[in-house]
Formats: C-alpha cells, sequence, structure tokens
C-alpha cells in the first residue's frame, strides 16, 4: 500500500526535450521562411519566433504533482511558493510528453494545461503518470 501510495507524488525536474523541441522546430521555421520570405521579412520573423521562444521559456512551470483523491491534486507552481488543490478534467498522453488539463486553475474562467516531458521526471514516475492517461 505504502508503495502505490509513492508514486503518486511526481516532483519535476526542468525538462531539456523541450528547448530541444522548441529549438529544431524553431530552426525548421526559420529555414522555411527563408526561403518564402525577402530578407527583410525572414528577419521579422525570426525576431517573432525569439519573442515566441522568450514568452513561452516565461510561462510557469510545475514543480510537484501529487494525488489526493480520485480527481483532485495538489499543485505546485515554479512562480508562487503556495500549492494549490486543483481538478483535473483531462490527461492525454503523446508518447514523449503528457498534457494535463486542470478545471480553472487561475480562476479566469478558462481551461489551464500544463506539458510534462519525460525526461521530468524519473522512470517509474513516468510509467505511473502513463497510468494515470489510461486511467483518465
Amino acid at each position: 500500500m505504502v508503495h502505490s501510495q509513492l508514486y503518486r507524488c511526481f516532483k519535476l525536474k526542468p525538462s531539456r526535450l523541450r528547448y530541444g523541441f522548441q529549438l529544431f522546430f524553431g530552426l525548421g521555421i526559420a529555414i522555411l521562411l527563408f526561403k518564402l520570405l525577402s530578407l527583410s521579412m525572414w528577419i521579422i520573423a525570426v525576431l517573432l519566433l525569439l519573442i515566441s521562444a522568450y514568452l513561452l521559456h516565461r510561462q510557469a512551470s510545475i514543480e510537484q504533482l501529487e494525488q489526493l483523491d480520485a480527481d483532485l491534486w495538489s499543485v505546485k507552481i515554479s512562480q508562487n511558493a503556495q500549492i494549490q488543490n486543483v481538478r483535473i478534467e483531462q490527461i492525454v498522453d503523446h508518447l514523449f510528453y503528457i498534457v494535463i488539463y486542470f478545471e480553472d486553475i487561475n480562476h479566469l474562467n478558462k481551461r489551464s494545461n500544463f506539458i510534462i516531458w519525460q525526461d521530468q521526471c524519473d522512470l517509474k514516475s513516468w510509467k505511473m503518470l502513463k497510468i494515470q492517461a489510461k486511467l483518465a
């Protein structure tokens, strides 16, 4: 019983896959745009890509995720030190990352979602998250 409860708490590290994924697709888009646009338009497009990458980098990330009840979870977000209780609407497995959709986490009447990459947790925790995604 204690062993199964141990992996209901997921401590997450910063992801390197996330940055590699963004770099790969950002370079791919920049190369395609270089072929399609004039030089001045391409420079503007690359600047917009860099600004969007910077804004994505500043986005809040989850440090810890713990299941309290069947659909009640506690989440520690990197920007605030406090822990929030949230309800998970959906967990979607996309092979290298898992998307978790929360009910209105910021009380703005919109769904919040977070992406957890495979390299953010150890193998056993990753397998438990995949099982949660299949059960949800």
